[in-house]
Formats: structure tokens, C-alpha cells, sequence
């Protein structure tokens, strides 16, 4: 059991889930917070964070010990925390909207002993994020890259424009036909009947 109250490190997690920026509901969304979940892969690892007061849980699709910290957005006076510090491995600010699953850190919490009606326990609060690997988060949609048919302007086909008639349309995309006139023959003969008809076709 902890006796006073202390700020910790976890070093050398894995972060996943990272709502470092904007707050989101909690569980039964009473209230809002940031959070992120720690992970690791090492039972040894996750041993020594329940020695330090974390309860870890085992996910069996991921083999991976989890557990996830968090930070009220209000306290239970009703003032307001700051939002968690977030930085680089040089300890620079960092912006940690674009923070994704897969990043790696170290982590520092707010521990303090509580008794509530008779029971006693260690309370953990998130208070800061080191980050030293960056996974840049990339929303997927689900769709993969295809070829492109038609010009740089491609026009729809199969639909009429509203308003218009599709063989009004067509009509108006043919060109209008170009009058070739032909040179005189040899001998100077006027050209026949037959040939200007031609001309026109």
C-alpha cells in the first residue's frame, strides 16, 4: 500500500488509443477526460506495474497486458485540471493530435492513497506523455486505389442533365459538318452535280 502520495514514470510503453487533445466522454458519460492506454507484451513488465499500483489486464487476441490511465477533466471540488502535458524525447511540446496506435514512451502519473467506506486503495491519475516514437495516425476508409477512366473531365454517362432531353443533348454534342470545296478539275471543268453533293457529305 502506498502511504503518501507521489509521481511516478512508467518508462517504455506502448501507447495506444491516445485522447490526449480532446476530451471525450467517460464510462456512462458522467463526465469528460483524456486518457491513453498503456501495452505491453513483457509479463514481467506487467508484474511490475501492478507492484506499482496499476491493475493490468491480459487481452488474448492481442497477447498484450493493457491498462488504461486517465485525467478528469474536472476534479472532485469542481475545478478545472490542465490538460495532460504532452512531449518529444528531447522534452520539446508536442502536438499530439495526430498521436497514433503503436507509438512508444514513457509515461508519468499522480499516485495518492484513498479510504472510501472502509476500503482503502491507491488512486492513479495521468499527468503527462514523453513520446520517442511517433506512429502517425491514419484514418481508415476502407477503400483501395483505382484507375481513373475517361479525360481530365470526365462526363457522366447513362444520366440526362435536368431540364434537357438525352436526344436534344446528343444532338448538340455533333459537329457541325464543314463545306469542302473542291478545286476545279483538270481542263478547267466546272465541278459535276455529283461532286458537290459530295462535298456536303
Amino acid at each position: 500500500m502506498l502511504d503518501e502520495a507521489r509521481r511516478y514514470i512508467f518508462k517504455d510503453v506502448e501507447l495506444n488509443w491516445p485522447k490526449l487533445v480532446t476530451p471525450q466522454w467517460g464510462y456512462g458519460k458522467q463526465e469528460k477526460e483524456w486518457s491513453v492506454q498503456i501495452a505491453t507484451t513483457d509479463k514481467e513488465e506487467a508484474k511490475r506495474w501492478k507492484e506499482n499500483h496499476l491493475k493490468p489486464k491480459f487481452n488474448e487476441d492481442t497477447n498484450k497486458w493493457y491498462v488504461e490511465l486517465k485525467r478528469k477533466v474536472k476534479r472532485a471540488n469542481g475545478e478545472e485540471n490542465s490538460i495532460p502535458v504532452v512531449v518529444d524525447h528531447a522534452v520539446n511540446e508536442l502536438d499530439a493530435t495526430k498521436l497514433g496506435n503503436g507509438s512508444k514512451g514513457n509515461i508519468e502519473v499522480f499516485q495518492f492513497p484513498y479510504e472510501m467506506n472502509g476500503n482503502k486503495g491507491v488512486s492513479t491519475r495521468l499527468e503527462g506523455v514523453q513520446v520517442y516514437k511517433f506512429v502517425v495516425y491514419e484514418k481508415s476508409v476502407g477503400f483501395q486505389p483505382v484507375s481513373q477512366e475517361g479525360s481530365d473531365n470526365p462526363k457522366t454517362e447513362g444520366f440526362t442533365p435536368v431540364g434537357k432531353d438525352a436526344s436534344a443533348d446528343k444532338e448538340e454534342a455533333k459537329e457541325e459538318p464543314k463545306k469542302v470545296v473542291n478545286k476545279k478539275k483538270k481542263g478547267g471543268d466546272p465541278p459535276s452535280a455529283e461532286d458537290l453533293v459530295k462535298d456536303w457529305e
